[in-house]
């Protein structure tokens, strides 16, 4: 009963068994923890976020020269980038 309650990252890292159990090994505790703050994201809330930064993006260019374009477009590259950080980490 004790082992189901305790969700450390520590006790679940001691439950892996086999290549689970070598797979911490390939990547630093700094890499860990910042995945980690990704999991609960499911993966359709990642690809809805990146949608709306590509149409950041893609509504900037459709008329560039708006007064709002170009900080709608810095603001949608740079949604974008930190989505497919998310990903990146969600993924490994």
């Amino acid at each position: 009963m004790t082992r189901a309650l305790d969700q450390s990252e520590h006790s679940r890292r001691a439950l892996d068994r086999g290549r689970a159990a070598r797979a911490w090994n390939w990547f630093s505790r700094r890499t860990i923890e910042a995945g980690s703050h990704y999991r609960d994201l499911s993966w359709r809330t990642v690809w809805v976020q990146a949608l709306m930064a590509s149409g950041l993006v893609l509504a900037s260019r459709i008329d560039p020269a708006f007064a709002l374009s170009p900080w709608a477009l810095l603001a949608g590259v740079v949604w974008a980038l930190l989505i497919a950080r998310i990903a990146i980490l969600k993924a490994t």
